[in-house]
């Protein structure tokens, strides 16, 4: 059980456990080299610069504040 999933990589080729996520139906904050950021839109998530501290607070507060958009998030990521 899962309100959201979280991968700050710093380099992930790939990333098929941002789409296993998003088929869960759960948000995605992750790097913006994560390969899996490519499946990830403003209405699905959040992306950051894998040493960017303060981007990833603010994508964490936006993930937070968007709490009441979360059931609307799951079917975009599905």
């Amino acid at each position: 059980m899962a309100d959201g999933f979280i991968l700050p990589t710093m380099y992930e080729p790939f990333g098929s456990v941002v789409g296993e996520a998003m088929a869960c139906g759960l948000p995605v904050l992750t790097s913006t080299r994560c390969g899996g950021a490519e499946w990830v839109s403003p209405a699905t998530g959040w992306l950051a610069a894998p040493h960017d501290t303060q981007a990833w607070q603010r994508n964490v507060a936006a993930w937070l504040a968007a709490q009441a958009n979360w059931p609307t998030m799951a079917v975009q990521a599905r």
